[in-house]
């Protein structure tokens, strides 16, 4: 028997306070609320076990930023007929450019990397916070081969707050998750295999794809469209509803005054979203990031309640 579910817009307004409490801090992307409807879809139907891919991704470098320190191990072997080789079979098979960023992202000096961060990345953050922070230092940038990044996004960057995430959904509907590719034998075994079993002719998650031959399907194997755990999050943000919520955030003295960001940016960025004027691939998410981390600060350092009231359309938040 398959389940399934399709959140809505309001469904997401109407459980976005309690998603909140479960969570207890902010969160990046609105696919944590994704996985809280599978959560409660369970617990709706009765199972009280899920098996969870959590970690595949990390310990079989699935993502495609793993290619880019794959890069950028061969570059420093002087392997340049295999560098060649892997980005253009990658490039044959995803049509993603995003390695090559990132192993431009790595051999590219310090000040540069900073400098391309705060303007084109994050440019909505205030000069004063970037400058308070000028000397905090992201660990990514300073990785050297495949195996320090999949060390590193196992025990430091990646995982473990998915892990969180996780966590706190599923035990907030009494669901037992349990993550089979984190065994901790298995774990072990993917961390000690060669680079060439994880990344192969631009493939990613090369050995388990082999392994699963002749048990899953080839159409299945042979997929090369990375997707995550995607909610239509631009969409939402269009919605009518959530829209007037995010501009009642947006302009409320509150958010205005945070030392974080230049709000009028982010107000810039929203109206360009929802006027189809953005270019930007994850515009929606950088400006949840910042709703998010403005209603976590509302409900826990100052006490404050949102709560999603249906009149006429729109959203009011009550203190």
């Amino acid at each position: 028997m398959n389940y399934s579910v399709t959140p809505e817009a309001a469904e997401f307004m109407q459980d976005m306070q309690n998603l909140f409490r479960t969570q207890e801090e902010p969160f990046s992307g609105t696919s944590v609320y994704g996985q809280y409807r599978v959560m409660k879809l369970a617990k709706d139907n009765g199972i009280k076990v899920l098996l969870d891919g959590q970690g595949a991704d990390q310990v079989l470098s699935g993502s495609s930023y793993f290619n880019g320190y794959y890069y950028y191990e061969l570059m420093k072997r002087l392997d340049v007929v295999n560098l060649l080789r892997e980005a253009s079979y990658s490039y044959q098979k995803s049509k993603c450019l995003s390695p090559l960023m990132y192993l431009f992202l790595r051999v590219a000096p310090t000040n540069i990397k900073r400098s391309l961060y705060n303007n084109h990345k994050v440019p909505y953050l205030s000069r004063s916070f970037i400058k308070e922070n000028e000397q905090r230092k992201d660990v990514r940038w300073y990785l050297s081969s495949l195996d320090e990044a999949v060390c590193g996004s196992v025990s430091l960057y990646a995982l473990p707050h998915l892990l969180r995430f996780l966590d706190k959904n599923s035990m907030m509907f009494s669901i037992e998750s349990r993550v089979p590719f984190l065994d901790h034998k298995l774990v072990e075994y993917l961390l000690s295999i060669p680079s060439e079993q994880r990344i192969n002719n631009g493939v990613t998650k090369y050995a388990f794809r082999k392994a699963m031959e002749g048990e899953v399907p080839q159409s299945i194997l042979s997929r090369h469209d990375k997707i995550g755990f995607a909610t239509p999050e631009e969409n939402w943000l269009n919605n009518k509803v959530i829209k007037d919520f995010v501009y009642s955030i947006i302009d409320s003295e509150s958010f205005r005054s945070r030392d974080f960001w230049n709000w009028k940016l982010v107000r810039e960025m929203f109206i360009k979203l929802h006027s189809d004027e953005s270019h930007g691939i994850f515009v929606g998410t950088e400006i949840w990031r910042c709703i998010s981390v403005e209603l976590w600060i509302q409900m826990f350092i100052e006490g404050q309640e949102f709560i999603p009231v249906a009149e006429k359309n729109s959203i009011m938040v009550s203190v």
